[in-house]
């Protein structure tokens, strides 16, 4: 006798489905623009892949605002510290001994105008995330099963866009 390998064929049965299926919906409201060639029925996509587009106008014109906020902020924050630098100096020139108390240095002021800074800074930068977000992305390599949406179609932050599902690798239940 001797020792050899022998391929073993077993006759099985079952089901093979994807690791993940997911369901595409935005993250933003907006109008179909366009809808790319790996957004159709049976195509395959890699991971960020851009699969669909939204209209990007009103999410442009949101960072425009929040930019302007933003400058607004920080113009207000130089001329509160421009007055709690003159307050600590005319408090000086007066004389006094005692050091001045938080409301003659305006410490309150300054902190909210340095909160409002950081408000305009945490605007934008929302604004510039609903923009990107404007651009709906594939959240793994895989394929879709089915797409749900035309151009022109508004769509609201849970509307289902697609069915799509991984093929990175399939499991048998």
């Amino acid at each position: 006798l001797q020792r050899t390998t022998f391929p073993v064929m077993l006759q099985s049965q079952g089901t093979v489905r994807a690791h993940y299926t997911t369901t595409v919906t935005p993250q933003v409201s907006g109008v179909i623009i366009a809808i790319h060639p790996n957004f159709e029925d049976g195509a395959f996509f890699k991971k960020d892949d851009v699969l669909s587009e939204l209209d990007p106008a009103d999410f442009k014109v949101a960072v425009s605002s929040a930019e302007s906020g933003l400058a607004r902020a920080q113009a207000a924050l130089i001329q509160e510290e421009a007055r709690a630098k003159q307050a600590r100096l005319n408090w000086d020139d007066l004389g006094y001994d005692e050091e001045p108390s938080d409301l003659v240095l305006r410490v309150p002021q300054l902190k909210e105008a340095k909160a409002n800074v950081d408000a305009a800074q945490a605007d934008l930068d929302q604004a510039l995330r609903n923009l990107e977000r404007t651009k709906i992305r594939a959240p793994f390599d895989g394929r879709v099963q089915k797409r749900s949406i035309g151009l022109g179609q508004a769509v609201g932050s849970s509307t289902p866009l697609g069915e799509v599902f991984a093929t990175d690798f399939a499991e048998i239940p």
